[in-house]
């Protein structure tokens, strides 16, 4: 259950996230990371990192309608750890 699910069904990963959208992301992720001990320097390259593999497997509204599952609870093809662990 991984991204690949997401991908070849006439989305088009190639187009860039709104700046707002990846703005937005880039600070929700590095408070997180903040809050677990990470340095603002670790933060940043981390989100970098996150983004950057996020943007190539999801287009933009893939992203924020899995990103709705999850904060419903519901099962996404989201899956943040398999995208974090490319990043550590």
């Amino acid at each position: 259950m991984g991204a690949s699910a997401c991908g070849g069904s006439g989305s088009d990963n190639s187009a860039p996230w709104p700046s707002e959208l990846k703005d937005n992301f880039i600070t929700d992720c590095v408070t997180g990371a903040e809050l677990q001990g990470a340095s603002s320097e670790e933060a940043n390259d981390y989100c970098s990192c996150l983004l950057d593999e996020l943007e190539g497997e999801f287009s933009a509204t893939e992203f924020q309608e899995a990103e709705q599952e999850m904060l419903r609870g519901e099962e996404s093809a989201l899956d943040l750890d398999s995208f974090a662990s490319r990043c550590i």
